[in-house]
């Protein structure tokens, strides 16, 4: 388990105290030819003392100081570093002699000859220890700095791809419905002269139609028996055209109708294969749609006896490929459109990720 930060910060006092009373031993260690008068105990606590009474204080100022050192050009906010550095120095080691005069262990007469002596080492170490903390402290301040703005524009990024990725998605969508809508047109301006009264009943699913895509607009998924009423209007305003030419099976349990789908997803597949299966050839076809869940992916396809076609022919910017770049758009390589060979028949599959199926 990481450590908090107020227990980083006082490993890292505690480690500058440390330091701060050893350097001054070391380096008495290895110039002096004999030990320090008093005993290594006691310099260990004169120097203890001195670095107490420095890196406290230092690490309650310099934080303060790296602000303005921040907001300052170079080179004064560097001369205004090292200038605190050396206040903090020249205060905190006249606070560590103080007890050590006050209780009359050393002669008071000798505190300002030995204050002068000792601040020499004092600040040469606070320089050292105090410089090297700070320009670490600022190299992390930096590197964290830099890490939240890297953080804040792969947010941004993320956001622009979600706004282009609905708004290509409204584009496709828009493109659909049109593209539906003349179709039926068609259909309906064929019914009106040879059977008016098939043409009235035509209008009728005409308005249905309508009504479910435009409010199929405004959302990204809709209920798979909304879009099953669909797929049967369309069939039935086909069938007036086609006549016994146009047969058609609806195949969906009813615990999958639940389901949400992309609007006009299935209906899409249909319309392909009524215009590939059924139109060109003289005996027409039969179309068939079916659903069902298999490992956790949701399977709607779309059948026909038709003569069949490759990925590569399916056109751009229309159907079967406009339906590709929606399901990309939504779902990523969570779903998938799938042309698949069955014995004498052509299946078109749009499978969908689980979640989706088991939203409501």
């Amino acid at each position: 388990m990481p450590a908090s930060p107020h227990t980083r910060k006082a490993l890292a006092v505690a480690g500058s105290v440390l330091a701060g009373a050893l350097l001054p031993l070391g380096f008495f260690l290895l110039t002096a030819r004999q030990p320090p008068s008093d005993g290594w105990g006691i310099s260990f606590l004169i120097c203890l003392s001195f670095s107490v009474a420095i890196a406290i204080p230092a690490w309650i100022v310099m934080p303060r100081v790296g602000r303005l050192h921040a907001r300052l050009p170079m080179p004064w906010n560097w001369l205004l570093t090292i200038a605190t550095m050396v206040l903090i120095a020249a205060g905190g080691s006249a606070v560590a002699l103080a007890p050590w005069f006050l209780s009359g262990y050393y002669d008071a007469g000798f505190y300002w000859p030995s204050y002068v002596r000792s601040l020499r080492m004092a600040v040469f170490i606070s320089l050292t220890i105090g410089l090297g903390a700070f320009t670490v402290e600022l190299l992390r301040h930096k590197l964290n700095a830099a890490r939240e703005e890297a953080e804040r524009r792969r947010r941004e990024a993320e956001e622009h791809r979600r706004l282009a990725a609905e708004a290509q998605l409204a584009s496709l969508e828009s493109r659909v419905h049109p593209h539906f809508l003349f179709n039926t047109l068609n259909t309906l301006a064929a019914l009106i002269r040879e059977d008016p009264a098939a043409a009235e009943r035509l209008v009728e699913r005409l308005a249905a139609l309508l009504r479910f895509s435009l409010d199929a607009s405004d959302v990204s998924l809709a209920p798979l028996r909304l879009e099953l009423r669909l797929v049967e209007d369309y069939l039935e305003i086909e069938r007036m055209r086609f006549g016994d030419r146009l047969r058609y099976e609806i195949d969906v349990p009813e615990e999958l109708r639940d389901c949400p789908v992309p609007p006009m997803a299935v209906q899409t597949l249909v319309e392909n294969a009524v215009k590939y299966a059924v139109a060109p050839r003289r005996d027409g076809g039969t179309i068939r749609v079916t659903g069902a869940v298999r490992d956790g992916t949701v399977e709607l396809a779309v059948s026909d006896d038709g003569p069949g076609f490759e990925e590569s022919a399916l056109v751009k910017g229309h159907g079967l490929d406009l339906l590709q770049s929606r399901l990309a758009i939504q779902f990523g390589n969570r779903a998938a459109l799938e042309l698949r060979r069955e014995g004498g028949s052509t299946v078109v599959v749009v499978l969908l990720p689980a979640v989706v199926a088991e939203s409501r």
